[in-house]
């Protein structure tokens, strides 16, 4: 950890004192986020599409079980409308 801690110290000096090398820094970090935040970004909008998916699956079966659609939609969450759809 010490390691570490000096290697960043180091490297903030040098940075301090290059007014570009500290723009670049800069620069750097906010790509940084920008990726991070782009990732998290898909993955739960991945995540929502699989959990989405893997409900009209299971209302699917459920409807050719010859459950009701209400029974689906409260045991889903499914909208009413999604679910006649699958019919």
């Amino acid at each position: 950890m010490d390691t570490a801690i000096k290697r960043t110290q180091e490297l903030l000096e040098f940075v301090m004192q290059d007014k570009e090398a500290l723009r670049e820094y800069h620069m750097r970090e906010m790509a940084l986020c920008d990726l991070t935040t782009t990732v998290n970004t898909a993955f739960e909008k991945g995540e929502a599409k699989g959990i989405k998916k893997g409900k009209i699956d299971v209302a699917k079966k459920l409807l050719c079980e010859g459950l009701s659609v209400e029974f689906i939609h409260k045991t889903t969450g499914l909208d009413t409308k999604t679910i006649q759809s699958l019919k």
